[in-house]
Order: structure tokens, then C-alpha cells, then sequence
């Protein structure tokens, strides 16, 4: 299993625990409810609010953070297959426009679900080079110098291309190159 369906199974066993307690106060909410209405209009107000709000609440979240990982599933097996990371073409295999898998893939991408990661606005396309998972798109290589920099926080050796800045690969803290 590669890094990133790790994070995401492990992500979503968090997730479905959260369901259970969401769905504990949701139905601790509804149980006080039916058991108390003689308790008086604070009693109910504080079951509502409390407990049923809260217990919707969680499995509202939920229920969006599932979709997230289908979402990056998805993302992640289209452009495993898509050499390009066009976003018009990503757009047409997934059968939404553009402008929803920019938006998307700008979440899923802010969130570090895949690493040297990047949308190119110039090219209005994805670049991913992530080997470790199996997705290298959008690469159109130009002769680039590469340095070798020794990171001035743990002094690990990283190679970065001339004139560019990334992170570390061990500490992850900014070097330039």
C-alpha cells in the first residue's frame, strides 16, 4: 500500500469512529427528548441544541470528509492515467467542467494529498510528480541547472533546480537553490 492510501484509510477508520459518537449524540439528543419533555423548555432547548445540533453537525462533517477521499481516489487514478494533467482533459473523463476540477484538485492539493504538487495557471494544467504513488503528469522539461544545496537546518544534501526554491526532503524547510 503506498503512502497515500494509507493516509487515506487511515483517515476514514477516523472517520467512521467520529460517525459513531456523532450519531451517540444525535440519538442521546432524541432519547432525552422522549424520556424529559416535562423537564421544562430548557431541558428540550439543551437537547436540541446540544445534543441533536451537535450530533448532525459531526455527521454532516463526516459525510463531507468521506467525499473528500473518494474525491482524492479519483483524482489520484485519473491522473495516474493522464500524461498530460490537462484540466480540460482531467474535466472530460471526470464529466465536470474545468472550473469544479480546479476548485477540487486546489483542495485536495492545499490539503497535501499529493506532494510536489502544483495546478500551472499559464498551462491550466497539473503537475504532480509523485512517484512514490505512482503519478508523474504535466511534465514538460526544459535544460535546467540542478544545484546541490546543503538544507541550513539539518544539513541534509537536496538537489534543487537553479534559481528555485522547494522544501527539504528531509525537514521539510524552505531551501533555494
Amino acid at each position: 500500500m503506498n503512502r497515500l492510501e494509507t493516509r487515506l484509510e487511515t483517515e476514514r477508520k477516523l472517520i467512521n469512529k467520529w460517525r459513531i459518537i456523532a450519531a451517540v449524540w444525535l440519538f442521546s439528543g432524541i432519547a432525552g427528548l422522549s424520556a424529559g419533555p416535562e423537564e421544562g423548555l430548557d431541558y428540550v432547548l439543551f437537547c436540541i441544541v446540544g445534543f441533536i445540533g451537535v450530533g448532525i453537525w459531526g455527521l454532516w462533517r463526516t459525510h463531507l470528509k468521506l467525499e473528500r477521499i473518494k474525491n482524492v481516489r479519483k483524482y489520484a487514478q485519473v491522473l495516474a492515467n493522464e500524461p498530460t494533467g490537462d484540466l480540460a482533459s482531467i474535466a472530460s473523463r471526470i464529466g465536470v467542467n474545468s472550473e469544479v476540477v480546479k476548485e477540487e484538485l486546489t483542495d485536495i492539493l492545499d490539503r497535501g494529498y499529493f506532494r510536489n504538487a502544483h495546478i500551472n495557471n499559464k498551462t491550466n494544467c497539473v503537475v504532480v510528480c509523485d512517484k512514490e504513488n505512482g503519478i508523474v503528469t504535466g511534465q514538460t522539461f526544459i535544460s535546467v541547472d540542478i544545484e546541490v544545496v546543503t538544507c541550513k537546518h539539518c544539513t541534509a544534501i537536496n538537489k534543487v533546480p537553479k534559481g528555485m526554491a522547494k522544501m527539504c526532503d528531509y525537514c521539510k524547510m524552505p531551501i533555494q537553490g
